[in-house]
């Protein structure tokens, strides 16, 4: 297994032109729809006088809830923990290309909430189902090419459950450490919290999109509040730092020697990495929830299309914290919520508390999210068969690896979403122009 991992690992990060190739597969891929569709993600909001409504079907949710729902997983751990370890690993100038990719990664966003809203479809239940395994299928029959789209469509599919099933394991893996080390300081309490956070999850998950949407759209508002009040707090108090460390940033940023693990290109790439992996872009997780949106293809698209950029925005205000308090100059810690805890301990008992709570939020509605996205995956391969047993089997799995290393099974977990982020780029791109075509019939309307 480990020599197969290897294998496709080296293929997905071949060197071409010096970079690799889901680096430049991602970047030109970004570059062709931005300019394919007419920057319509940022243009876009500037052409809103037309906006017309649908008529709302029965498994329809708001598009906020269904922008929440998603923005669960995507504002998870990842981005509070993913700044801080970019920048020890990567260096301080991660951030300023973290900020910059965010930027790229917008087109895609909305290319895939767009395709995964035109190709949903509706079961005899009136269940709406939305996801990359779909317009990959359906779109590919479109332009002549159905085999293909079936073959594709399938394996996608197969990386992406495997890709989420870690996904939300590490998020459990990290409250787990977060509680039985830092609160509970009890070595051995990580199976019980598990369990705990593990059943509160699944009692979620068991009520649907309108459950997940009813929640996410409470919790996660108040998340992103939280974490930008108190790391403010921080901000504040270490003020005196501030002027050094954004000089730190940029100079970071383009020297050649950034990083002592390889260089400026090392710094870039793995800048890539993190975002890519921080906001859930290239997935095609994003077409999975807001295909319930009732607001419409376009309109969703655009909204959804911010994401990158609002997690870009949480993991640079994450990385500051580190940087200012020092934390980055600290040993490397394999639980990178330690990392940033210990930054956040600077502020204070009440800011540490806050931050606490706030992180399990993150985890918490992550680990929902993600069993989600893997449930409509299942779906599609099962043809809608044991959606429960799915649930259960997926909060199982999730638990089960809070007993294991995570650096045995973090290599297959990277490979399947590198590989998910491959196939949906690469279908996108090749259904660019049906998108084309649908927005331009489409985008005057928003509907």
């Amino acid at each position: 297994m480990n020599f197969f991992i290897e294998k496709l690992g080296f293929l997905i990060f071949y060197p071409i032109f010096n970079i690799p190739l889901l680096v430049l597969l991602v970047i030109s891929a970004s570059l062709f729809l931005l300019v394919k569709l007419k920057f319509i993600n940022f243009l876009g909001f500037f052409d809103n006088k037309n906006i017309k409504s649908h008529k709302a079907k029965k498994d329809e949710i708001s598009s906020f809830a269904a922008f929440m729902s998603a923005a669960g997983a995507t504002l998870g751990m990842g981005n509070i923990i993913g700044g801080a370890i970019a920048i020890k690993i990567a260096g301080p100038g991660s951030l300023f290309w973290i900020a910059i990719f965010s930027l790229f990664l917008s087109i895609i966003k909305f290319s895939e909430t767009a395709l995964g809203y035109k190709y949903r479809i509706e079961d005899k239940q009136k269940i709406i189902s939305g996801g990359a395994f779909f317009y990959i299928k359906n779109g590919f029959s479109d332009i002549n090419f159905p085999k293909i789209g079936l073959i594709f469509s399938f394996l996608y599919a197969i990386f992406f459950i495997i890709a989420y099933v870690f996904a939300g394991s590490f998020q459990l893996n990290q409250i787990s450490s977060l509680f039985s080390i830092e609160i509970l300081h009890m070595q051995n309490a990580n199976f019980t919290v598990a369990i705990f956070i593990g059943t509160l999850s699944l009692l979620i998950l068991l009520g649907g999109i309108h459950r997940i949407g009813k929640i996410s759209s409470a919790i996660v508002p108040f998340m992103v509040l939280c974490h930008i009040l108190c790391s403010g707090i921080i901000i504040y108090l270490h003020i005196h730092n501030f002027n050094d460390t954004l000089k730190s940033i940029f100079y970071n940023a383009f020297n050649i020697n950034s990083s002592k693990y390889g260089g400026l290109m090392f710094v870039i790439i793995y800048s890539l990495q993190r975002i890519l992996f921080g906001s859930d872009s290239g997935t095609g997780a994003a077409a999975i929830a807001n295909s319930n949106s009732n607001k419409g293809a376009i309109g969703q698209a655009m909204i959804v299309s911010l994401e990158p950029i609002l997690v870009a925005i949480m993991m640079i205000i994450s990385g500051f914290v580190v940087m200012l308090t020092g934390g980055h100059l600290n040993g490397l810690d394999n639980h990178g919520i330690h990392v940033i805890s210990l930054a956040f301990s600077n502020g204070g008992t009440i800011i540490l508390y806050l931050f606490w709570i706030n992180i399990t939020l993150f985890g918490l509605t992550s680990i929902v999210s993600d069993g989600y996205y893997v449930e409509k995956a299942w779906y599609y391969i099962s043809k809608g068969r044991y959606i429960i047993h799915s649930k259960f089997i997926y909060i199982g799995i999730c638990i089960a690896c809070t007993a294991l290393p995570f650096k045995t099974i973090m290599p297959l977990s990277d490979i399947t979403f590198n590989l998910s982020i491959m196939l949906n780029t690469i279908a996108i791109v090749c259904l660019s122009g049906v998108l084309a075509k649908f927005i331009k019939n489409n985008a005057k309307k928003y509907n």
